[in-house]
């Protein structure tokens, strides 16, 4: 007769080989994809990669099922290629250790890329970067397969991680730029690259860094200490005459501020993209 404690070992063991073949074959999950996807486009929207331009529009992507079956498909086939064109873009990755990021692979790419159109010559390059930053593309659909031998560049490789992600609509469109930018500057070298967090708004984010370029704080705060000094000398004159000074150069720069947080908002609107 098997004890409760055997019958509790066994059980354990089994829930344990279950989690284990889990994550042998899927190191991510659905949401992991999505959510790292969307982080990378966020940092790209509130220009935080270096010399890269802040798009108009750079939309969040959505999950898809479809897309996820695609990619499944091709993932499962452990042959590194790409199928003809389905009116899908495709990003493929071999890793051959669970430490090595596929989709920071992908994305590290814009440290080769010069903002530009996308040609031939520099597709083999950057394609992956462009295809994420892609700002047509709207959904996304991932699969990752644990291959026992994968054939990849000309060789087996044993044991490799090969993960497949699609696009849809694709990119990288010969002769078209990734997205339109909201202005021609380049962002510096010195722009960290730390990805937020998915709960941040991106709204809120670029608001912040735009009203801090502002100086309207500073203007506001000479302006008034200039009527302290004069009462003192005890006539009213020049207080009125200060007052309306600073009420109007308020009035201006609330204007300005107001005007640039609109474009910012623009930036990750799906209605206006």
């Amino acid at each position: 007769m098997i004890s409760f404690n055997k019958v509790g070992l066994l059980l354990g063991l089994v829930f344990c080989l279950q989690l284990v073949g889990r994550s042998l074959q899927q190191l991510y999950t659905d949401e992991q994809f999505l959510e790292k996807h969307n982080n990378y486009r966020r940092k790209i929207r509130e220009g935080n990669v270096p010399y890269q331009p802040i798009p108009k529009c750079l939309r969040n992507l959505v999950w898809s099922d479809n897309l996820q079956v695609a990619a499944k498909t091709v993932a499962e086939s452990c042959v590194q290629k790409h199928v003809p064109p389905t009116g899908q873009g495709e990003n493929l990755a071999v890793t051959t250790t669970a430490q090595i990021d596929p989709v920071e692979m992908w994305f590290k790419e814009h440290e080769n890329f010069t903002f530009g159109p996308i040609t031939k010559e520099n597709l083999a390059t950057v394609g992956r970067y462009t295809q994420m930053a892609w700002s047509k593309t709207k959904e996304l659909g991932c699969y990752q397969k644990l291959c026992v031998t994968l054939e990849a560049m000309g060789k087996t490789w044993k044991n490799a991680y090969y993960t497949v992600c699609r696009y849809s609509p694709p990119g990288n469109i010969l002769g078209n730029t990734p997205y339109t930018p909201i202005r021609d500057e380049l962002q510096p070298s010195t722009v960290a690259t730390t990805p937020t967090s998915s709960t941040s708004t991106p709204a809120t984010t670029t608001s912040t860094t735009t009203t801090t370029k502002t100086t309207p704080t500073t203007t506001t705060t000479t302006t008034t200490t200039a009527p302290t000094t004069t009462t003192t000398r005890a006539t009213t004159t020049p207080t009125t005459t200060t007052t309306t000074t600073t009420r109007t150069t308020t009035t201006t720069t609330t204007t300005k501020a107001t005007s640039m947080t609109t474009d910012v908002v623009d930036l990750s609107d799906p209605k206006i993209c």
